[in-house]
């Protein structure tokens, strides 16, 4: 049955999806996935790194030693908050975010198969979540979180036509599990009543490909392409009272990377990707859909992000043989526009800007260490509520802190 709401109501409907946590780094793309891509802001899809490559170009398997990679990234938020001017709808016009821990595993290994194939394992492990103290009286009677649990599994395989090209592709495997509290309020508004909060955690397997070139011109320059497709994920039941038909599949994006190497010690890269939020529902669709199906049905509101484009710049410097430099920065296109403040309060991962660095320590011949530190710089987002709470602050910042272990074999 279809329903039209008041302005007065989808206030609190809205808030609804408010409460996902799903913007750690670029929308649902990680920077980089590993602790030596995120020291290069991720800027590896012409510059390979270990078997982590995977997830990013396939294609570089073809240019790497036969290794095996362990790593952990830990991040945090240490401004996480967000203000309105209008607390005549209830509640205290802050609510903070808690600065809690994330803990991001990853692991994986490349082989050679023949001369010029390659095969690759990886897996890259996330957990975001927002979570707070206290209730928010337009959601419900208790404190509110919702946490989103990752895992991307990753099988590559990569063909070398020479010396120069390469190209590969690779079988990406997702499992999500979702789980949501505090939004008792909410319930009643969406036309599949008992699937919007308190259900406890739920499942989805998805399923995408990865494609990927790597080209070498003039011995010292390097470019390479990669393309994602979405990443299918099966329908939420516990949740699709809120969730566009249950669907939160992970969209898909392109990147387009040049290097250069300036000589045996240094390179240079930089790099462009495209993020398709707009190919999924849930994250596309605007907020001035509300009028249109009903809530949690695939025509209506969504978190009305953009399709996100960023910039990226990566620098590593060999110092001698035991010790390199890297250092990394990215420049993102703010995800939504100012009259989304009121859908997007509770995506307070959000960052603009980023800067990155890493240090590389070469054990022995076959063996290294690698470290990793991410800033993502204070940001401020102003606008006007949509939805009668006044004016609107929204600050973000955080940190990542990684380190990983690899081994020739």
């Amino acid at each position: 049955m279809n329903r039209l709401f008041s302005k007065s109501k989808v206030a609190s409907l809205i808030a609804t999806l408010a409460l996902t946590p799903l913007c750690a780094f670029n929308g649902l793309t990680p920077i980089g996935y590993g602790v030596k891509a995120e020291a290069l802001a991720g800027a590896v899809t012409a510059n390979p790194q270990d078997s982590l490559i995977v997830f990013s170009n396939p294609a570089g398997l073809g240019f790497l030693d036969n290794t095996f990679d362990i790593g952990l990234s830990a991040r945090n938020y240490p401004d996480n908050y967000f203000t309105y001017s209008n607390t005549y709808l209830g509640g205290p016009g802050r609510l903070d975010a808690k600065d809690t821990i994330f803990v991001m595993p990853s692991m994986g290994m490349n082989k050679s198969i023949k001369e010029n194939q390659k095969i690759g394992l990886g897996l890259y492990s996330c957990n975001y979540e927002t979570s707070y103290s206290q209730p928010y009286p337009a959601f419900g009677f208790t404190a509110q979180s919702l946490s989103i649990d990752q895992t991307l599994l990753g099988c590559g395989w990569s063909y070398t036509i020479n010396e120069q090209h390469s190209f590969g592709v690779t079988l990406l495997g997702s499992l999500l599990k979702v789980n949501c509290k505090g939004l008792e309020k909410l319930d009643a508004f969406s036309d599949k009543e008992g699937h919007v909060t308190n259900n406890g955690g739920e499942y989805s397997l998805g399923a995408g490909l990865r494609f990927g070139w790597l080209s070498c011109f003039f011995d010292h320059l390097w470019a390479g392409v990669s393309f994602s497709t979405k990443i299918y994920q099966q329908p939420l039941h516990k949740y699709n009272g809120f969730i566009n038909c249950g669907r939160l599949n992970i969209p898909s994006n392109a990147t387009a990377s040049i290097r250069y190497q300036i000589n045996d010690r240094m390179n240079f890269a930089v790099e462009y990707q495209i993020v398709f939020n707009q190919g999924v529902r849930f994250l596309g669709n605007p907020v001035d859909d509300f009028l249109i199906g009903t809530f949690g049905d695939k025509n209506n509101i969504g978190m009305g992000w953009r399709n996100q484009s960023s910039g990226k710049i990566s620098y590593d410097y060999q110092l001698n043989d035991l010790w390199q430099i890297k250092l990394g920065a990215v420049v993102q296109q703010p995800l939504y526009s100012k009259k989304e403040m009121d859908y997007n309060t509770m995506t307070l991962g959000v960052i603009d800007y980023w800067i990155t660095s890493g240090l590389k320590y070469q054990i022995d011949d076959i063996r290294e260490i690698n470290l990793s530190y991410v800033r993502g710089l204070k940001n401020e987002k102003e606008g006007r509520s949509y939805f009668g709470y006044g004016a609107m602050t929204e600050v973000s910042s955080e940190n990542i802190l990684g380190i990983s272990f690899s081994q020739k074999f």
